[in-house]
């Protein structure tokens, strides 16, 4: 057999797995979304640019990394009033992921790393790695690229409400999923809060369970026209060198 670059589970035999686990330490599993992105991005964005930053992070801590199959659907219901969003309940998104940690635990892998690329699972991910830890006896930590560069991200946006289908998330899917951008962009048509002390952007807040048409009549956020592929790919190397410095303090020494 090719000595692979990269372990992509779904890509191997059994036997190649079997013989890829003498190296590897950590399971990388991307989760991200089936919802509306308006006019701007198709309804995989969420899950393909999840799966594209698992895949470079894979690759950078090859041998001791194994890619996961990406979860390709996520807590969505605040997107269910745009035509084609799908949404798990939190207990079918909690159970599915802890099938896949227990099913690979299983196989003799103790570190699990969850690549994010959708804002709406992060509660859910928070609560279930805390419980995945103190009974599964596993290690397990949870990476939103969002908001591991968001220095990066707030000092490139351009506009006041942003982080969907807007200049930020169009500049990351131009870098790592530029099947997922429409070539004809639009801004997004944003809506004033209804409510006082409900802006999203601010510390000083009451937490108010919006949906997404409460914010946008379109979809989108922000000013996709803004988005620049080289902003972008900024924000991934950023949440890709940070990861790496983590790891390497979260991973056993080789």
């Amino acid at each position: 057999m090719t000595t692979p670059d990269i372990y992509i589970l779904s890509e191997m035999t059994s036997p190649e797995i079997g013989e890829a686990l003498e190296h590897v330490q950590l399971a990388i599993i991307p989760t991200g979304a089936c919802e509306q992105h308006g006019p701007n991005m198709t309804m995989e964005t969420d899950s393909a640019i999840a799966h594209a930053v698992a895949k470079r992070l894979t690759k950078r801590l090859h041998p001791r990394a194994l890619l996961v199959p990406t979860v390709p659907w996520g807590i969505s219901p605040h997107h269910m009033s745009f035509p084609g969003t799908i949404s798990l309940q939190l207990e079918t998104y909690n159970a599915l992921l802890w099938d896949v940690v227990t099913s690979l635990k299983h196989h003799g892998i103790k570190y699990f790393l969850f690549v994010n690329g959708h804002g709406g699972n992060m509660n859910a991910l928070n609560l279930l790695s805390l419980k995945m830890r103190t009974e599964l006896d596993i290690n397990v930590a949870v990476m939103f690229y969002l908001r591991l560069a968001s220095d990066v991200v707030s000092a490139g946006a351009q506009t006041t409400l942003y982080g969907h289908a807007c200049e930020v998330e169009v500049s990351v899917g131009f870098y790592a999923a530029p099947q997922v951008v429409r070539s004809e962009l639009e801004l997004g048509a944003v809506k004033p809060y209804d409510h006082a002390y409900t802006d999203i952007k601010t510390a000083t807040r009451i937490d108010y369970p919006f949906v997404f048409d409460d914010f946008t009549a379109n979809g989108a956020l922000g000013d996709a026209r803004l988005a620049t592929k080289d902003f972008g790919k900024e924000i991934i190397d950023t949440a890709l060198d940070r990861s790496i410095e983590f790891l390497e303090t979260f991973l056993p020494p080789v």
